[in-house]
C-alpha cells in the first residue's frame, strides 16, 4: 500500500485545496502581511478542513501515478485504499496525525475535529519560513505639534485666498483702464451684413394613392398551429479543469500566453487565479481531458476545481 501522507505534504504546498476523496478537503487560506501594535508579521497560510468536500478531483491520483509510475486508474484504486487505510487507524485511535499539516481528533461527541500545525512547522508556510517577524519605527515627522501644523496650514490657505483675489483686482483694473481707439471714419461707411448660409431643409413629399386602390394583409388562419420556439435549457458549468494556480493576473496571463496552441483561460475566484483547460457541469464531464496522454504529459497536476 502506499504512503498518501508525502503526497499530500507535497500538494499543500502549491494548492489551496487537496481532497481525501470520500474523506474530506484540507484547505489552506490566505493571511497576508499586516502590521499590528507595531510589530510587522509576515504572511501566512492557515490550514483547515472542510468534510463536505469529499468528491475525487483527480488531484491526488495524479501525483501518485507520476511517481509510482502507473496508470492514472491504477492510482484512482491506490488512492481510495489508501485513504480508507487512514479513516481505519482513525477509527481504532481516535486520532490521526499527519506530521507538519495537522491532527484528526475524535471530540467526546464522537465528532472528528481538525487541529492544523502551528504556523512556524506547517508546511503550508515554507515559502515564508525565511521571514521574520519585525517591529516597525513609526517615522519621525517634523517638531510642529498637530495643532501647530493644522495653524499653519490654515493661515497658508488664507494667504493664498487673499493672493488671488488681488490678482483678480489688478487684473481687471489693468483692463478697465486701457483705453479703446475707435476708428470714426470707418465706422461712417454703410456696413453690409454678410448673409448666413443655412442648411438645406429637407422636403417631405406625401405620396398619393389612387382612390381606388385596395390594399390585401394575409392573415393567418386560425386553425392552423404554428411553430413555436422553446427555449432550451443549457446546464451551467461549474466543475472546472485546472492545470495552474497563480497569485495574480499577471503570472496567469503569461502563463496562458506561453501556450498559444492551447486553449486556456483564466478563471479568477478566492483571490486566485487558475489556469482552465476544461470545463464542464458534471466531474465527468469536465476530466474528459485526463484520459488524454498528451494532455497528462504536459499536465500531470491538472485537477478539478469546483466553483
Amino acid at each position: 500500500m502506499i504512503d498518501l501522507i508525502p503526497h499530500i505534504k507535497y500538494l499543500v504546498v502549491s494548492h489551496d485545496c487537496v481532497i481525501l476523496p470520500g474523506w474530506g478537503a484540507i484547505v489552506a487560506r490566505h493571511i497576508p502581511a499586516c502590521v499590528s501594535e507595531g510589530v510587522l508579521y509576515p504572511p501566512v497560510r492557515e490550514l483547515g478542513f472542510n468534510p463536505d468536500v469529499n468528491y475525487s478531483d483527480g488531484m491526488l491520483a495524479s501525483s501518485v501515478a507520476r511517481r509510482e509510475g502507473i496508470s492514472y486508474a491504477a492510482a484512482q484504486v491506490a488512492v481510495e485504499n489508501a485513504v480508507e487505510h487512514l479513516r481505519n487507524l482513525y477509527d481504532i485511535a481516535g486520532f490521526l496525525a499527519l506530521p507538519r499539516i495537522g491532527t484528526f481528533r475524535r471530540s467526546g461527541d464522537g465528532a472528528m475535529t481538525f487541529v492544523p500545525e502551528s504556523a512556524s512547522r506547517s508546511i503550508a508556510n515554507i515559502a515564508f519560513s525565511g521571514l521574520p517577524v519585525m517591529e516597525v519605527a513609526s517615522a519621525s515627522g517634523s517638531s510642529l505639534t498637530a495643532g501647530e501644523k493644522v495653524a499653519r496650514i490654515g493661515g497658508l490657505r488664507a494667504f493664498a485666498r487673499g493672493a488671488a483675489a488681488a490678482a483678480v483686482l489688478l487684473a481687471l483694473g489693468a483692463t478697465l483702464s486701457t483705453p479703446v481707439t475707435v476708428d470714426r471714419a470707418a465706422a461712417s461707411y454703410a456696413s453690409v451684413p454678410a448673409p448666413s448660409v443655412s442648411a438645406a431643409k429637407p422636403v417631405v413629399l406625401p405620396l398619393a394613392y389612387p382612390a381606388d386602390t385596395t390594399m390585401f394583409i394575409p392573415v393567418p388562419d386560425a386553425s392552423v398551429a404554428t411553430d413555436t420556439m422553446k427555449p432550451v435549457a443549457v446546464p451551467a458549468h461549474e466543475f472546472y479543469l485546472i492545470v495552474s494556480s497563480h497569485v495574480n493576473r499577471a503570472e496567469a496571463s503569461a502563463y496562458v500566453a506561453a501556450r498559444p496552441n492551447e486553449s486556456l483561460t483564466v478563471l479568477e475566484s478566492d483571490r486566485r487565479f487558475r489556469i482552465v483547460a476544461a470545463t464542464g457541469a458534471t466531474l465527468e464531464e469536465a476530466m474528459k481531458l485526463k484520459g488524454n496522454a498528451d494532455f497528462n504529459r504536459r499536465h500531470p497536476d491538472a485537477w478539478v476545481y469546483r466553483k
